[in-house]
């Protein structure tokens, strides 16, 4: 999976674990950190969205069918 490179310094790979490429693996994960948290919340926003098109399709299906009811 992807996130699994992602989540990963670079370091890891080959061994070599300094300070300095410390810092800047966690300066790395900070900005992935807030790309993902960015993410997580548009996908949540794109959830609610969907979540109130079908609740609005629902409803005017309901109102049809009373409509209908009525007319026979």
């Amino acid at each position: 999976m992807l996130t699994s490179t992602i989540l990963r310094p670079p370091q890891w790979d080959t061994g070599s674990l300094q300070s300095s490429d410390d810092q800047d693996s966690e300066k790395g994960s900070d900005s992935e950190f807030t790309n993902s948290q960015s993410w997580l919340e548009s996908q949540r926003q794109n959830k609610q969205q969907s979540q109130r098109i079908q609740k609005n399709r629902l409803q005017k299906n309901q109102l049809r069918k009373r409509v209908k009811k009525q007319q026979l």
